[in-house]
């Protein structure tokens, strides 16, 4: 698989109003992420990508990977399936009741308020009204447009689990390798391959 073979689109968030449903262009890289796994490719040439007019600033992805340059990478093992794993509710799948109608409101990011920007005082968002969330209440998935199911995580390193869901992209990229070290808790796990590079934040970081 060549780099630019990778589907970037696959990276990235789904559902309707979200902010990081398309790749985008930050410092010389075109990347797309969901907010909890990201990967980028480098694209010297082209243009950045404007932040949307709604939600939150694209990510600043250099300084996401600037610990990259300080960490020792090695072959991602071929039996990381027989790895210990744990279930965690990582899955996301469409709302059974409002079926994804209704959402979390990008342009207050679902904190109902957003700030003036000349007498720095907070009003009602005008776009979701001041609920925080687009469409009619759903006590079902609390406004989100979506429920967690199910899933599993791999131990990658102690008391650092990663979803499978995101490995399983992970290791379809060419040549993957992973930063060994442990990483500390709550701190991505950095990955880079033929091309380019990718981080995955842990579902849980727990005791051993």
């Amino acid at each position: 698989m060549l780099a630019t073979e990778i589907d970037l689109q696959a990276w990235c968030g789904t559902g309707e109003g979200n902010w990081l449903s398309k790749p985008f262009v930050r410092g010389g890289f075109r990347c797309a992420t969901d907010g909890r796994a990201i990967v980028r490719l480098p694209a010297p040439e082209e243009p950045e990508t404007e932040n949307p007019a709604t939600g939150m600033p694209l990510p600043d992805t250099q300084n996401v990977f600037a610990p990259v340059g300080s960490l020792a990478f090695a072959p991602w093992p071929a039996d990381w399936e027989e790895r210990e794993t744990m279930e965690a509710d990582d899955e996301k799948e469409e709302c059974p009741e409002c079926h994804g109608e209704t959402h979390k409101c990008t342009r207050c990011d679902g904190l109902r308020q957003i700030e003036c920007g000349e007498c720095e005082q907070d009003y009602d968002c005008p776009e979701c009204k001041g609920k925080g969330y687009i469409g009619a209440k759903c006590p079902k998935c609390g406004n989100q447009g979506a429920i967690f199911k199910p899933g599993r995580a791999f131990r990658v390193a102690p008391g650092v689990w990663l979803a499978e869901k995101y490995l399983r992209r992970a290791a379809d990229l060419p040549n993957l390798q992973f930063a060994c070290q442990n990483p500390p808790a709550h701190k991505p796990v950095f990955f880079r391959f033929d091309g380019g590079e990718a981080a995955i934040m842990p579902v849980t970081c727990g005791e051993d």
